[in-house]
């Protein structure tokens, strides 16, 4: 079984306006890595030039903040990946 990698909506459009996608990986860098092959536009939305995490980019792993090394972090089948975007405003 796969991991389940869960999308804010803004992210959507670009995976076919699903909520979530399924993956294979044992961090969740690899699953995002495969993602983003799968979905070419969504690379440019998740990661910075230099291939980090943008930083308005969260992610959690089961409902539990993967920071500071999130890229890092291991992932097992059944998992669910959470990605949200941080929003500031005034």
């Amino acid at each position: 079984m796969p991991v389940e990698i869960h999308f804010p909506s803004m992210l959507r459009h670009h995976i076919g306006n699903k909520t979530f996608i399924e993956a294979n990986g044992n961090t969740v860098g690899e699953c995002l890595a495969e993602l983003a092959k799968r979905f070419p536009d969504l690379k440019g939305q998740l990661y910075e030039k230099n291939g980090k995490l943008k930083k308005v980019i969260e992610i959690y792993v089961n409902g539990v903040s993967a920071y500071p090394k999130e890229l890092e972090k291991e992932v097992k089948d059944g998992d669910k990946i959470f990605i949200t975007l941080m929003l500031a405003g005034g």
